[in-house]
């Protein structure tokens, strides 16, 4: 034994870290935590539509990615810990919902998409190394947002000005606006059954993909691909397993 340290025998390589990690590591990989978590990747869908869409391939501060966009922080993979995946969900996202002024026009709201566009397009695969694990028809319908709602919200005529009639003219008079939403947390759960176990460092793959063809969309009053895009978000609800500190 000298300056306080002493020789010891140990098998292997292994072994040999497995002492320094019970002598100097901060954490003990014998002992694990268990916490519900969510993990979620938004990504753009534009105007004109897409072939696909590949989530949790970016981390946050990376790419211009920020944590309302993805909260992973290792590329495709849980980093040193361990998830059980229980449910997954689907949503779109807009910054700004609502319109001006609202004309009775299918692009004046993203009613129509939700009624008959894009939210009733696509296939979500999760593959996991080099293995399809789970494949899911109209994501955006069969796994929405499990934990709230995406609610088309849509103003009204901001101004109305009144006009006497001709004679033999007939007025047309613009409703309400319309109202729709993707199911809400009693209808939208999409749970995994069995539940996907995904170990330390496996890299995994999640995409939603077109292969009909592209589907633009229709609320193009409401969207703009630079000033005001529409995202669609996938999130993975479960088990993380972390090593104690």
């Amino acid at each position: 034994m000298a300056n306080g340290l002493s020789v010891q025998s140990v098998s292997g390589s292994a072994g040999a870290l497995d002492y320094l990690q019970r002598a100097y590591g901060s954490a003990n990989y014998a002992a694990w935590q268990m916490l519900p978590t969510d993990f979620w990747s938004l990504q753009p869908y534009v105007e004109a539509g897409v072939s696909s869409l590949n989530f949790f391939g970016t981390t946050y501060g990376t790419s211009g990615q920020n944590v309302m966009l993805t909260n992973l922080g290792t590329q495709s993979n849980f980093g040193p810990n361990h998830f059980l995946l229980k449910s997954i969900n689907c949503s779109i996202f807009v910054k700004t919902w609502a319109v001006n002024t609202f004309a009775g026009l299918n692009a004046d709201t993203l009613y129509s998409d939700i009624v008959n566009g894009f939210v009733w397009a696509g296939v979500l695969d999760l593959t996991i190394g080099a293995r399809p694990f789970l494949q899911l028809p109209k994501p955006l319908l069969y796994a929405s947002p499990g934990r709230g709602e995406s609610v088309v919200k849509t103003s009204g005529p901001t101004t109305l000005t009144l006009t006497e009639a001709t004679p033999n003219t007939l007025a047309t008079l613009i409703g309400p606006p319309p109202y729709a939403r993707l199911a809400n947390k009693r209808k939208g759960n999409y749970l995994v059954d069995p539940n996907i176990f995904i170990p330390a460092q496996q890299t995994f793959a999640l995409s939603i993909s077109f292969p009909s063809g592209l589907v633009p969309v229709i609320g193009t009053g409401v969207t703009d691909d630079s000033s005001n895009p529409l995202y669609i978000g996938v999130q993975m609800s479960g088990i993380l397993f972390r090593p104690v500190q």
